[in-house]
């Protein structure tokens, strides 16, 4: 939820209001030791305070946010009582002054009305004592105070009243209103309302590269990319808004810069991102949140996201070393340097200290050991591993706060599938809401160029099943020369607003032809021959011919001679005239004949209908994959054989140029599509065209061989010689039985063997090896592998195809495993994330996951499966 400034609060004294404030600890913290070292030193460069500025305790301000012409009070404490009093200020550039219009002690009330918009800052405070004037500039101490009044009626907040009574009364009477402000905005945020703000600091950076691990890495790397993979994880939910205070390596904020930038962004929670260290012997996981004292409400909350928190890192598998507080020591000589403004003792760490001073909830994740090799080799040596880390984080967040993802509310258009099987048209893919699924009115309605509005209602509609999530599928038509031109969708439904979408045949097309190393050569060949069919049908109707879909592709001749229609007996009263091709979403064709009788197509006998003296036969929904299909037309004695070929072969002797490059369009579509072979209703693909890891394979284990065979030789034979002959010692002593276990292993999961082989070869150099990793640990997909590092090990062949087709399916699918797991990576957290080959490459995948952090991962695997499939 995006924090109301209700209030401003600064104490700059550190005199003894209420008398000696002892330390508050908390009791389930008691039996925690405190042996780690702490990188995070106590800060000490807060500057001398001025006697002047000590006998300001603090200022608040009623509301941020006043109507025009309402009235605004702010109250002012002092150590003791000065004898004149008044705030100075600016607004839209003009200066102001307020006077002091009630006084209770060294307590000052500004009461007045706001009759000027605008936003009024609060800059100096002037005061008289003992007749020396001062003036206290606000910024400078540290005060950012200001409030906006606008010209629009605000909801009725809790305001705290100053009346006539003690000075402690009065102090309580408006932290319990600041109170009672902070547990509101709580609710709301837990409700998943309203918007949070959530700043991450990764802790370190710059010349500071904090721990170092046991590898001789720096802690500074590893907090960016856990707080890196945690914005993005964040940002998948709804009314979440995340910053950093880093966002690479080239600063080193100090800490209290770091909590100001929370500040400044209005921050609903601060989370510091570090890993521990303590002389390699310690493991796991803690988290530090603010102690009760000063802003207990601050450290409630904090305790409330450490504690989910915590429980996500240990779901993981890390030690649980539990939620902590830790205060400044009360016998260090210099602790009321450090205390809170009520005198309180402050937290130890910085970032949280400083945080809880501008009223920021802050804590410290300190996941694992980085100098421990079993905490680091288990959640620290490779991005997915880190990915999990900053999805425990989120998770926690979550929990705490009540946050829905982006989409779970709403309706969603989950993509398209183009049509290939001779239809002319697009699929909608949607997910809906349930209210949507439940309302009888609902429809999904389209309106095409000419005007004409189809409709499909919801209850109707047809439900599949697409990477395990259901989605209602409406489909949408147009005739050829319409595919480049705009189609309006719209969802109707009887009590939400219209939801409305445009669309072409044409931007999904050629969203198609733009990346054609993702679909199969034989789709891109028809999606080519649709578009220019449909760029063919444009120029002859001159439809729209700025806006082709494609430039028109000339065809040279065809040979469709055996398909001149052919008159097989003759009847005097019956002749045959011609054809006319009429080019919807499927085809159509108008016989005109000659003569009346009972007309029968393949011995069924049909409709006529007349135009002038002709007798005119309509052959309806010509599916173009059934463009050779032979008609026997009889009537009486005539008998004749007609395809819609034969039309096609006909208009090849005609002087219009367009109607001859249309026809030979349409032929080319037909010889495309039926080159395919069997076609399925409509051609599925993802929502953006990308290529999935799981399902059925589409190259056999020969192809495979083939495949390795064009580009290596001397299988079992390595850049290391000292490892020739390897896997003939575990029975494989061929490449026909290495492939052929992966074919077992992807189909006994489900996987698409030739991603799964492709990547192995990509990742072992063609079996040949020559990185970290070495040919003995039968890991064919790097499992584990980061620079240094050598990764998992596995004690087959066979073990080690079957955790990488595992791990594979761990990320593509959310599916149990049909053999024993032993994928050492499969985290429950992987699950589904990368249901494409291209999302395997992190950069791509908008969850932030990725088998490979390299640049170019994705294309390599594309450019090698388009070779494979042939």
């Amino acid at each position: 939820m995006k924090k109301k400034n209700i209030y401003l609060s600064i104490l700059f004294s550190l005199s003894l209001l209420l008398g000696q404030f002892l330390p508050i600890y908390a009791q389930d913290e008691e039996e925690i030791p405190e042996e780690v070292e702490i990188v995070e030193e106590v800060e000490t460069e807060e500057e001398e305070t001025s006697e002047e500025e000590c006998l300001l305790n603090y200022l608040y301000v009623d509301m941020p946010v006043v109507k025009q012409n309402e009235e605004q009070s702010i109250v002012v404490s002092m150590s003791q009582e000065v004898d004149v009093i008044e705030l100075q200020g600016s607004v839209q550039g003009e200066s102001f002054t307020l006077q002091s219009t009630k006084h209770v002690s060294s307590f000052y009330e500004f009461k007045s009305v706001m009759k000027q918009e605008g936003n009024y800052s609060l800059e100096t405070l002037r005061f008289v004592q003992d007749e020396k004037e001062t003036i206290l500039n606000l910024q400078q101490i540290g005060i950012q105070a200001s409030f906006e009044v606008e010209n629009v009626q605000m909801e009725n907040l809790p305001v705290a009243s100053v009346e006539e009574n003690s000075k402690g009364e009065i102090e309580g009477a408006i932290e319990e209103a600041l109170t009672q402000m902070d547990e509101e905005e709580i609710t709301l945020n837990g409700e998943g309302k309203g918007e949070l703000t959530v700043c991450l600091d990764p802790g370190h950076g710059a010349e500071d590269s904090g721990a170092v691990s046991v590898y001789g890495t720096y802690e500074k790397t590893y907090t960016l990319k856990v707080a890196t993979f945690l914005k993005q994880f964040l940002e998948e939910y709804e009314k979440v808004h995340v910053v950093m205070t880093r966002y690479d390596d080239s600063i080193n904020p100090s800490l209290s810069e770091r909590a100001q930038i929370a500040a400044q962004h209005g921050a609903d929670l601060f989370v510091s991102i570090h890993f521990n260290a303590y002389n390699g012997t310690m493991r796991g996981a803690e988290v530090y949140y603010p102690n009760a004292n000063y802003r207990p409400d601050l450290g409630e909350q904090g305790k409330a996201v450490a504690a989910n928190i915590e429980k996500e890192l240990i779901g993981l598998g890390l030690t649980n070393r539990g939620i902590k507080i830790r205060v400044i020591d009360q016998y260090d000589p210099e602790w009321r340097d450090y205390a809170y403004p009520d005198g309180s003792y402050a937290d130890y760490y910085g970032v949280i200290r400083h945080c809880k001073k501008l009223g920021i909830p802050g804590i410290i994740v300190e996941h694992c050991f980085i100098d421990n090799r079993n905490d680091f080799d288990a959640y620290m040596n490779s991005d997915d591993k880190l990915i999990s880390l900053a999805q425990a984080d989120c998770q926690g967040i979550v929990e705490t706060y009540g946050l829905v993802k982006k989409g779970m509310n709403n309706n969603v258009l989950e993509g398209y599938s183009l049509s290939l099987d001779g239809r002319i048209g697009l699929n909608f893919y949607m997910s809906l809401k349930s209210s949507v699924q439940e309302d009888t009115n609902a429809y999904l309605e389209f309106t095409l160029p000419d005007g004409t509005i189809s409709k499909t209602y919801v209850k109707e509609a047809r439900q599949v099943e697409v990477d395990g999530k259901n989605h209602y599928v409406f489909p949408c038509f147009v005739s050829a020369k319409n595919m480049a031109s705009t189609i309006q969708a719209k969802l109707v439904t009887s009590k939400d607003p219209e939801e409305i979408y445009s669309f072409s045949v044409k931007e999904y097309a050629s969203y198609i032809l733009n990346h054609e190393n993702q679909y199969d050569t034989k789709d891109v060949e028809i999606t080519k021959a649709l578009l220019n069919y449909g760029a063919s049908a444009q120029q002859y109707f001159q439809y729209e011919t700025k806006n082709l879909p494609t430039v028109i592709q000339p065809i040279g001749n065809i040979d469709v001679s055996s398909y001149n229609q052919k008159v097989i007996s003759n009847d005097p009263s019956i002749s045959f005239v011609g054809a006319r091709l009429i080019l919807k979403s499927t085809l159509g064709m108008k016989l005109y004949f000659k003569g009346s009788g009972d007309f029968k197509i393949d011995s069924k006998t049909i409709n006529t209908t007349s135009e002038g003296q002709y007798t005119v036969l309509m052959l309806e929904d010509i599916n173009p994959v059934l463009l050779d299909h032979t008609y026997t037309i009889t009537c009486k004695n005539f008998a004749m054989k007609y395809s819609p070929l034969s039309f096609v072969q006909a208009a090849q002797k005609n002087e219009n140029t367009d109607l001859v490059q249309l026809t030979r369009a349409l032929y080319d579509y037909y010889l495309k599509l039926n080159k395919k072979g069997s076609v399925p209703l409509s051609v599925i693909y993802s929502p953006e065209g990308y290529t999935y890891i799981m399902g059925d394979s589409h190259v056999s284990v020969a192809q495979m061989v083939d495949y390795y065979n064009a580009h290596t030789s001397g299988f079992d034979t390595f850049r290391d010689t000292a490892y020739n002959g390897i896997y003939a010692k575990e029975g494989i002593s061929s490449i026909e039985q290495f492939c052929q276990i992966f074919m077992e292993e992807a189909r006994a999961e489900g996987v698409n063997v030739e991603v799964a082989f492709v990547q192995s070869m990509l990742e072992t150099g063609w079996l040949k090896y020559g990185g970290d990793v070495k040919p003995d640990q039968f890991n064919f997909g790097g499992l584990g592998a980061t620079g240094g590092v050598p990764g998992n090990s596995f004690e087959s062949i066979r073990m080690g195809i079957r955790a990488q087709i595992q791990h594979l399916k761990c990320y593509a699918s959310e599916e149990a495993l049909n053999n024993p797991c032993v994928d050492p990576r499969w985290w429950d957290a992987l699950r589904g994330k990368a249901q494409y080959v291209e999302y395997l490459q992190a950069s791509n995948n908008p969850s932030g996951y990725g088998w490979s952090t390299g640049s170019t991962y994705a294309q390599s695997l594309l450019s090698m499966l388009q070779q494979l499939r042939g």
